[in-house]
């Protein structure tokens, strides 16, 4: 619950219609939602060094909790 407060979770219905919408236009994928988008630019970003930093970060989050 407190992710999809964090990262303004996305409806399943609005998640539906981005994919269709992807699938419609040849699309080889869709990036849905916040978290979606910001660990695409991570590993772009990042390359290799994505899950290293993911790690950190998880951590870093569950110890605030």
């Amino acid at each position: 619950a407190r992710f999809n407060k964090a990262w303004g979770g996305t409806s399943a219905q609005s998640a539906a219609l981005q994919v269709l919408r992807a699938v419609e236009r040849d699309g080889r994928g869709a990036l849905i939602g916040a978290d979606g988008k910001f660990m695409d630019l991570l590993v772009r970003i990042a390359g290799s060094w994505y899950q290293p930093v993911t790690v950190f970060l998880a951590r870093r989050m569950l110890a605030r909790a």
